[in-house]
């Protein structure tokens, strides 16, 4: 906000605490009732941001769960880029070229308590609210489910930093302070008094 200073006559921004930060405007998967059941789920797709690899990790939701006495949890097949060889325009940016995703062969990311599907490779579970919904579709089908490709409506660079952005909301309770005492204060100078 930029509101003028009475003292000063002179425009200054101002940061209003009770703003929302604005992970909560990220859309989250929907949280089903507490049931002792997981529910299947079909073209829900979610990401979250991993620290030991300091990138986005993108998941297809197979289930959620909501136990009694326990956060809600998705459980999806990892997915991971996917760079298409056949050429493509080069005049195309990170931010414009298409958001390709596949499934993951298998990784340490993988999940060994899960128990449902043995399709899956790797299988990714974690609670529900550490993710974001992502909007995904087939790109090119095939008859071996390993070789679809999956096409992401956002670029891999704006998603990747609306995680990341989210992930450090929930992690460090000072990083919207942080972000706005770096974005709306003003460059100090320290000019010693010396005669030019």
């Amino acid at each position: 906000n930029i509101v003028l200073n009475n003292n000063t006559n002179r425009l200054q921004f101002t940061t209003n605490n009770n703003n929302p930060s604005p992970s909560q405007n990220f859309p989250r998967p929907k949280i089903i009732k507490s049931n002792n059941r997981s529910l299947p789920c079909k073209n829900q797709w979610t990401s979250f941001w991993s620290p030991r690899y300091s990138d986005i990790i993108y998941i297809k939701i197979i289930e959620k769960s909501h136990f009694p006495s326990d956060v809600p949890k998705v459980y999806g097949e990892h997915h991971i880029p996917f760079r298409d060889p056949i050429p493509q325009d080069p005049s195309l940016t990170p931010h414009t070229m298409p958001n390709l995703l596949i499934p993951c062969p298998g990784c340490d990311l993988h999940d060994s308590f899960y128990i449902g599907d043995l399709r899956p490779r790797c299988i990714i579970s974690l609670p529900s609210n550490n993710t974001i919904s992502v909007h995904a579709n087939i790109y090119r089908k095939n008859n071996n489910r390993q070789n679809n490709i999956f096409i992401v409506h956002k670029s891999h660079s704006e998603t990747r930093a609306d995680v990341f952005i989210d992930y450090n909301e929930r992690t460090n309770p000072n990083f919207r302070q942080i972000e706005n005492i770096t974005q709306h204060s003003p460059l100090i100078y320290n000019i010693s008094q010396k005669n030019f």
